[in-house]
């Protein structure tokens, strides 16, 4: 793991991305033995959070997915491109706090 690595213990398993080790992917691991249980593309390199049982995930191009974790495979819900305004990659964390959705690119909410 990188420090520029993300994760999130869910259910027992890390789930999160390797973007180094692991190509950019997200990746899951078994939190008792460390063992890769399976690893996808989902929306692209960039960050996450995790909320309600879902992992909130932005790429760096502005690209916003909202994924069910599972053992097996990243299942992508629902995703959506954030409108451009801020300058660059986006590489804000997504925040989910009492049941609202913030995203910020730039200086741009």
């Amino acid at each position: 793991m990188t420090l520029a690595d993300v994760w999130s213990v869910q259910d027992g398993y890390l789930c999160g991305t390797g973007l180094f080790r692991n190509k950019n992917k997200c990746v899951c691991l078994d939190w008792r033995t460390g063992r890769k249980r399976c690893a996808d593309t989902g929306v692209g390199k960039g960050s996450l959070t995790c909320a309600n049982g879902m992992l909130y995930t932005l790429s760096i191009n502005r690209l916003m997915g909202l994924v069910r974790p599972t053992p097996t495979e990243f299942k992508v819900v629902s995703s959506f491109e954030i409108p451009e305004g801020g300058r660059g990659k986006s590489w804000a964390h997504p925040v989910v706090c009492n049941g609202r959705h913030y995203l910020r690119h730039g200086e741009f909410l």
